[in-house]
């Protein structure tokens, strides 16, 4: 079963069973990891850190929620009516583009890409092995005289997952396409202003984002916006978890960091 309606239920009860502000307290309160996955157990975040122990160190912490990551987006895109389901697919890619960038302007591979399936077949290869293994959607524009098969900066590179992810939109209205868009740019202009926070100011601005979308979350029920709304707003949950787990993996390893 797959429609808007369907899709709208799922996703609002996924939103409605996340931690609240008191229960991100009480987690926030825990500084050994083995305790603090133990105590995601009893949440809704269960399954975000399946496969995780105390043992997971930086690279096993990021494989896993990426993987998670990954299947949440097939989740969500199930639930959606078919013709949306390449787009909400291909958010999925994003995990990936600052490693592929990376690959793509001649960076070493590093090994914890071997793991990862959408990187291997780059990172096990080097100069023209690895240039034909380049993603479409990265490739430079053969049209374009002068073009070289250098791969594009991180601006260039977010340019073309957007007019990948544009390309696999059904045929669809203005006030569809104008709020998709809108979504895009709010996400774009968050990354331009996290970049330039300062610590103390980067989780008011994540915040800040985290209210955007769920406004529109609110105001596009029923809609095909909603779907990357929400994906948006499952991945900044999944960044502040990431973050905590990563925090108590390093405490383990630094104690006198503690």
């Amino acid at each position: 079963m797959s429609s808007l309606e369907y899709a709208q239920a799922r996703m609002q009860g996924r939103l409605g069973a996340r931690p609240d502000a008191a229960s991100w307290r009480e987690l926030d309160a825990i500084d050994n990891l083995g305790a603090y996955l133990d105590a995601l157990q009893r949440t809704p975040l269960r399954s975000w850190v399946a496969g995780l122990d105390a043992r997971a160190d930086l690279h096993e912490i990021d494989l896993r929620l990426r993987e998670r990551f990954r299947a949440h987006v097939g989740e969500v895109a199930r639930w959606s009516p078919p013709q949306w389901r390449p787009a909400v697919l291909w958010l999925s890619r994003l995990l990936d583009l600052p490693a592929m960038v990376h690959l793509v302007s001649g960076g070493a591979a590093l090994p914890w890409m071997a793991r990862e399936p959408e990187l291997r077949r780059l990172a096990e290869r080097s100069g023209s092995g690895r240039a034909a293994a380049i993603p479409d959607f990265l490739r430079p524009d053969p049209r374009r005289a002068g073009t070289r098969a250098a791969a594009p900066d991180p601006g260039g590179a977010r340019a073309a997952w957007l007019a990948g992810w544009q390309r696999r939109w059904p045929a669809t209205d203005a006030e569809t396409s104008q709020g998709l868009l809108a979504i895009a740019a709010k996400v774009l202009r968050h990354l331009q202003q996290f970049r330039r926070a300062t610590p103390r100011e980067a989780w008011h601005v994540r915040a800040g984002l985290e209210r955007e979308l769920r406004a529109v979350f609110r105001r596009s029920a029923l809609r095909p916006e909603a779907a990357f709304a929400y994906l948006g707003l499952a991945a900044l949950g999944l960044e502040r978890l990431r973050a905590q787990l990563v925090r108590r993996a390093l405490l383990r390893r630094e104690p006198t960091l503690a």
